[in-house]
């Protein structure tokens, strides 16, 4: 079953050629649930409350993306291989050098000040530069625990590509 991302231990994941209506699976921890792609209602299974309101916040995140998906495995076709960093060198001014699997590259900005909490760790240059790219997760992480979802990452620095040239 392959997984389409994973993020803060929780993995949504859809099975190949599986049956309707389109729904996909999240799995925390031993929990898992099975959610109604359409709807966002927890069709069987149970996870922490903590862990189902991200769970559902994905999807909406997420939409064509997760259509596409169920679409390419409801024909038994693998679906879209999950988005991971294979390579982050970290820069001046709290940004990163970044390579997807999929070939992108480019420049992100992790705005540790914007983001607040946890991030504010990432001010000090000492713990900034110590990223590295976790091999199991394909994300970028420092120590403590702090990481970033590539998925968000690969989204908001294809964004400004996307968005039309004003004249």
């Amino acid at each position: 079953m392959p997984e389409l991302s994973r993020f803060y231990e929780i993995i949504i994941r859809m099975y190949y050629d599986d049956h309707p209506p389109p729904h996909f699976h999240a799995v925390y921890q031993a929990e898992e649930v099975q959610v109604n792609i359409e709807t966002l209602g927890v069709e069987k299974g149970r996870i922490r409350r903590r862990a189902l309101v991200l769970v559902l916040e994905w999807p909406a995140l997420h939409p064509e993306e997760l259509r596409r998906a169920w679409e390419i495995g409801s024909r038994n076709q693998e679906p879209c291989a999950m988005i991971r960093i294979v390579e982050a060198i970290p820069l001046e001014g709290h940004r990163l050098k970044i390579r997807f699997n999929d070939g992108i590259e480019g420049i992100y900005a992790v705005e540790p000040e914007r983001r607040g909490g946890v991030f504010r760790k990432l001010l000090d240059p000492a713990v900034f530069n110590a990223v590295r790219v976790n091999p199991d997760f394909g994300c970028v992480e420092w120590p403590g625990g702090v990481d970033l979802c590539p998925t968000s990452m690969d989204e908001e620095m294809l964004a400004p590509m996307e968005s039309p040239s004003t004249p």
